[in-house]
């Protein structure tokens, strides 16, 4: 028994020799601490030294030209500017210096003059990314409370009056009248009378004078209650059917010409059609929409032709792929095996010349198949030295040899034939058009003909006068 009791007080000793080991250990450890977090990273700490608030914004206030292409505004409109907004834009704060307004501001406008990206705005002014985003954001909601009543100013009764008399001599369009004519006469009887509220509800949302817009739609329900122009107890009938049953006319567009256009319509005959007027100023004739020039090499669908350095000749080719995959195909026949070769490698290897792979020319653009083949005959019959193998232009009938050759008779012959021809066609016209008189016959479908007329017709006359210089020659 005594043996037993000391090993285990051996067995007890060594456990608590470890033990203690164990806890010398870890008091003698190091404790890793967390590494404590910036409350500005260090690149942003460096904006009152490097930021463009700093350095590029006092060189621009001497500058008047330099501010104005920076800011989009003078000094002086930028200075009332911060003193309407300047309090709304104001942050107050204790625990770091704030961002101040003109800052806000100068961030604002050039973010909206140069359309640069937030990031890239981190890097010119050295302010964060998320700050920059809330500053564009509070300072723009600013700016539409505090302009939106001084710059979009509601037009009193008289000013509406005037910008509606001033839009409809410019463009014949009796400003937004004429939607109650859309909503009245196009939509089914049962639905009149609510389609005639949401017109009423909507103009007076916009600030139309009401006097004005009672008026006039009081005035329009009677126009089109007495002359009919709709069968106000049939609800089931298609409405478009309805209107040409009823009508039985055909509509007659013109172009509004003022003095012009009405003294046109006034010697129309309204029994037969429904004259339409239609606005030439359009926004396509002023937007245009901005996109890069196609490079020649590009260009698909084209007529092109491929001129020899050394010599006169030419050839003559046409593909609806890109021009570039075309020119190699010819460029890398000469690789290819004798028997597939083209006849542009046969001059090179016969007479020992080059092409001109990099100048190709571009004679005509054609997505339709055959009018592309046709003007490929075309161009291949006008070449002097050409190497074509003529197998594109056995489609092409004789009779146009002599024509494209410009021999003088045929050409003489061909332009007395046309000059007839437009003497004709001109009659006949002054006849159709002319006439107040004038029957379903001649006009079978919606178009502008009264356009297309006085186009044709100055065409016309420059046309018979080279002609008749050309046969007095």
């Amino acid at each position: 028994m005594p043996q037993i009791n000391n090993l285990l007080l051996h067995v007890i000793a060594q456990v608590q020799l470890r033990r203690l080991l164990i806890v010398a250990l870890l008091i003698s450890k190091k404790r890793n601490y967390r590494k404590k977090r910036f409350w500005t990273s260090q690149f942003l700490s460096q904006r009152k030294t490097h930021g463009a608030y700093y350095t590029t914004i006092p060189t621009l206030l001497r500058n008047a030209d330099l501010f104005s292409n920076y800011c989009r505004m003078s000094k002086t409109q930028f200075e009332d500017l911060l003193t309407l907004i300047g309090s709304q834009i104001t942050k107050q704060t204790f625990i770091r210096e704030p961002i101040s307004p003109d800052q806000r501001l100068f961030l604002t406008l050039r973010y909206l003059a140069s359309g640069d990206s937030m990031m890239s705005l981190k890097y010119q002014y050295y302010v964060a990314q998320s700050t920059i985003t809330n500053i564009i954001k509070e300072t723009c909601n600013v700016l539409w409370s505090m302009l939106m009543p001084i710059v979009l100013k509601v037009p009193t009764h008289d000013t509406w009056k005037q910008i509606a008399k001033k839009f409809e001599l410019n463009c014949h369009f009796p400003h937004c009248i004429g939607a109650v004519d859309g909503k009245h006469v196009v939509i089914q009887h049962k639905f009149h009378l609510k389609n005639l509220e949401f017109c009423i509800k909507t103009l007076l949302k916009n600030g139309y004078p009401i006097d004005l817009m009672f008026r006039e739609v009081q005035k329009r329900i009677n126009k089109l209650y007495t002359t009919k122009l709709i069968n106000l107890n049939n609800d089931d009938c298609d409405i478009h059917d309805n209107i040409d049953d009823t009508l039985g006319k055909k509509l007659f567009v013109v172009p509004y010409i003022p003095k012009i256009t009405n003294t046109v319509i006034s010697n129309l005959n309204k029994d037969v059609f429904t004259i339409g007027i239609r606005c030439m100023n359009k926004l396509n004739r002023f937007v245009k929409v901005h996109k890069d020039k196609t490079d020649t090499m590009s260009k698909n669908n084209v007529v092109y032709k491929v001129t020899c350095k050394d010599c006169e000749a030419s050839y003559v080719g046409q593909t609806k792929r890109k021009l570039s995959t075309r020119v190699k195909e010819h460029e890398y026949n000469i690789r290819e095996n004798p028997s597939n070769y083209s006849v542009l490698t046969n001059h090179m290897l016969e007479f020992n010349h080059s092409f001109d792979w990099k100048n190709v020319r571009v004679m005509d653009i054609e997505s339709h198949y055959n009018k592309r083949l046709i003007s490929e005959m075309l161009f291949i019959k006008e070449q002097h030295n050409d190497i074509n193998a003529q197998k594109d232009t056995e489609k092409l009938s004789k009779s146009y040899f002599c024509l494209l050759d410009n021999d003088p008779v045929v050409v003489c012959c061909c332009v007395f034939c046309v000059v007839c021809c437009v003497l004709c066609v001109t009659k006949i016209i002054k006849l159709s058009y002319f006439k107040f008189n004038v029957t379903q016959y001649y006009y079978s479908g919606s178009f502008n003909l009264f356009s297309t007329v006085t186009e044709a017709a100055c065409a016309l006359e420059r046309f018979i006068q080279f002609t008749q210089q050309l046969l007095i020659l």
